[in-house]
């Protein structure tokens, strides 16, 4: 008897489902399905939500973003000073600014649009390779 295997990736949120049939003697086909059937429910928890770590790395970087303006409006502390990298040689530098400008952004398009980015290319990433992976991947980079 042959089983169904499923396999899907989502491109600009519209999902293609591959249906790898197993058959005797090892050979393989495929068949294409638009995301037209129930089989797209099956996937909705793993590719069809924002992963885990993208997620919190969002909302990291909007809480980030949120404290630098209302502690700069409220009560006048510049945290950008305190938090983007410098230069190594300056007196401003600080070893903890290697991973704290990471979250640092200039204005709300400069925050949407990395965002945005993290977003579409980060949850395809993260479901490919999984969380640790990418977590690697996205402060090696």
């Amino acid at each position: 008897s042959d089983r169904r295997i499923y396999d899907q990736i989502s491109i600009f949120g519209s999902s293609i489902v591959w249906y790898r049939n197993m058959i005797p003697h090892n050979q393989v086909f495929y068949s294409l399905n638009f995301g037209m059937t129930s089989d797209r429910e099956y996937f909705r928890s793993s590719y069809g939500s924002t992963p885990p770590v993208v997620k919190n790395l969002i909302i990291i970087n909007v809480l980030f973003f949120l404290a630098t303006y209302v502690s700069g409006r409220t009560f006048g502390l510049d945290l950008t000073s305190k938090l983007a990298l410098f230069y190594p040689a300056s007196e401003n530098f600080r070893p903890y600014q290697f991973i704290t400008h990471m979250f640092m952004h200039g204005n709300l398009t400069h925050i949407f649009f990395n965002m945005f980015a993290l977003w579409m290319f980060g949850r395809v990433l993260e479901n490919v390779w999984g969380g640790k992976r990418f977590f690697t991947y996205y402060f090696i980079t």
